[in-house]
């Protein structure tokens, strides 16, 4: 019997669920089972890696091409942490609404978060 994903999974997929069908479900090292979603980027985007979504260690994980944001689920939800903040935040790089601007230096990482 497969374990059932997250709270914070169900809720990524009412808002967009189309998604359920790029999802997987992984397993930590503690046995826990968490959800993976990778959204290719249009070619006109030019970066490297699409969005991605992971809800491991009780909290959701949103990437985009290098830069991810963490929004922690255990200190609430709310505008600024937990799964609401993500669904948030998701749908500003979907509307092109945020900038995420990084790039490298030799092996430093340069970059402008959004806020």
């Amino acid at each position: 019997m497969p374990i059932p994903p997250p709270i914070s999974a169900d809720a990524l997929f009412a808002e967009f669920p189309e998604w359920r069908a790029l999802a997987r479900v992984e397993t930590a090292d503690d046995g826990a089972s968490f959800v993976v979603v990778e959204v290719k980027a249009p070619p006109a985007a030019g970066v490297e890696h699409g969005l991605i979504v992971d809800t491991s260690n009780d909290e959701v994980t949103v990437g985009f091409d290098c830069y991810h944001a963490y929004f922690d689920d255990w200190a609430g939800d709310g505008e600024h942490f937990g799964t609401n903040a993500a669904l948030a935040f998701i749908k500003q790089i979907l509307e092109e609404r945020v900038a995420i601007v990084s790039w490298w230096h030799g092996d430093q990482w340069r970059g402008i978060l959004p806020t």
